[in-house]
């Protein structure tokens, strides 16, 4: 069973460009605040100000922190999934090469 991951605003519709982009922006600075501690210690003003977004950019996409971190896990792995998937493509077109001569 696959899941659609597709990010929405709170409205329920689909973002689009500038939306994705800030989205996207607010999950990286989501992301690279839990370098630094732990999930139940991030703070939303500091991913905002790292992100270079008001507070209020923040809940036009998550309700709270927790939906946050929820759409970071998903993105994560739908990231680490396609890696996979790319990846199990380049070592089937390995395999299917033909194996070198050995030479005497």
């Amino acid at each position: 069973m696959t899941t659609d991951t597709t990010p929405l605003a709170r409205t329920g519709q689909p973002l689009h460009k500038h939306g994705r982009k800030t989205y996207d922006t607010l999950l990286d600075s989501l992301a690279e605040h839990l370098r630094d501690t732990t999930w139940r210690a991030a703070s939303i003003p500091r991913i905002t100000t790292n992100a270079g977004r008001a507070p209020g950019a923040f809940y036009h996409y998550f309700p709270d922190l927790e939906s946050a971190l929820l759409a970071l896990v998903h993105r994560e792995r739908d990231a680490g999934r396609a890696l996979s998937e790319h990846l199990e493509a380049i070592t089937a077109l390995i395999a299917a090469q033909p194996t070198p001569e050995a030479t005497p």
